[in-house]
């Protein structure tokens, strides 16, 4: 594990990077932006900026391309719950 300052950009090899501060555009400059269902962005959800709502049953954000799981890869987010819950989370 590694510790350090994020900037918010992508390297060069970033195929999609959402930040979700209001939408769900692709900012890697590779264009490909989500379509959101049922979600709500608001300074709340946010741990910089803005952040996605999603309801817990209908939202989902859909991406144009499928992903390529041949290849080695790496996928991180940040989420806040809505409540404190006991067990796995």
């Amino acid at each position: 594990m590694s510790l350090g300052e994020y900037n918010g950009a992508g390297s060069g090899t970033t195929k999609l990077l959402l930040h979700l501060n209001g939408n769900s555009n692709d900012s890697s400059g590779n264009g490909n932006n989500g379509t959101d269902t049922a979600i709500t962005y608001s300074q709340a959800n946010g741990k910089f900026g803005q952040g996605a709502g999603f309801n817990g049953s209908s939202s989902q954000i859909s991406l144009p391309v499928p992903l390529n799981f041949n290849q080695d890869f790496t996928f991180g987010f940040w989420f806040k719950g809505v409540a404190e819950v006991d067990g796995w989370h």
